[in-house]
């Protein structure tokens, strides 16, 4: 896990879609789901 999947996650809560979150954090939408779904893989979710 990385610091910044977890500022990824963060992120998606306080803004409440992961399309304000990616606009806030200045990456793609599909690059922040590639991002979490590759945390999930980690944690076997």
């Amino acid at each position: 896990m990385e610091l910044r999947q977890l500022r990824y996650i963060i992120k998606i809560a306080e803004c409440g879609t992961m399309l304000k979150a990616a606009d806030e954090l200045f990456i793609s939408q599909s690059g922040l789901t590639r991002s979490l779904k590759s945390l999930e893989k980690e944690l076997g979710m």
